[in-house]
């Protein structure tokens, strides 16, 4: 069977994600006076990039948060803290809830940034080498800013935990 149920869910979460993204595209081709006959066409070339940079930026940075979780764990160990029983939290629960809830969208929103950021930068050339108008040129700024944003980000995010522990 070549398709598995697995597969269905995947491609249904990526449907929607392209509808999304090629309703902010066609917002901001119209916004920004991108010929209309290229819509389609750019918005698809934009989401191409999306796809793969998306799965590269979250898994380094779940690879990352891993890391920092084992790290916490060894040292609680030598520390001589118990573990919990639950390696899970209950961000609706306790004093903690609104802090976890604070910082699982800060995470969230870095995300978010680099991922669209790393998109629009490398897609933003890829219109003009497959012989599409090119995007404005604050498109690149926009793109490469979010690219920094969200990078920098999270690479301060997973700093301050890594301080924390050590």
């Amino acid at each position: 069977m070549i398709f598995r149920l697995e597969h269905i869910s995947f491609w249904l979460a990526n449907i929607k994600l392209a509808l999304l993204h090629g309703t902010v595209w066609m917002i901001l081709f119209w916004v920004s006076g991108y010929p209309l006959e290229e819509w389609a066409v750019a918005s698809l070339m934009l989401f191409l990039p999306l796809l793969p940079l998306k799965e590269v930026i979250i898994s380094l940075s779940l690879l990352a948060l891993r890391r920092l979780v084992n790290y916490g764990k060894r040292i609680a160990a030598k520390a001589g803290a118990e573990q919990a029983a639950t390696d899970t939290i209950d961000a609706g629960q306790g004093a903690n809830g609104g802090r976890h809830r604070l910082l699982f969208a800060v995470i969230s929103i870095l995300l978010f940034a680099a991922v669209w950021g790393a998109s629009i930068s490398v897609g933003a050339p890829v219109l003009v080498w497959v012989g599409l108008s090119p995007l404005a040129p604050y498109f690149n700024w926009i793109g490469w800013a979010l690219l920094v944003i969200g990078s920098v980000g999270l690479a301060m995010v997973f700093a301050m935990f890594w301080l924390v522990f050590a």
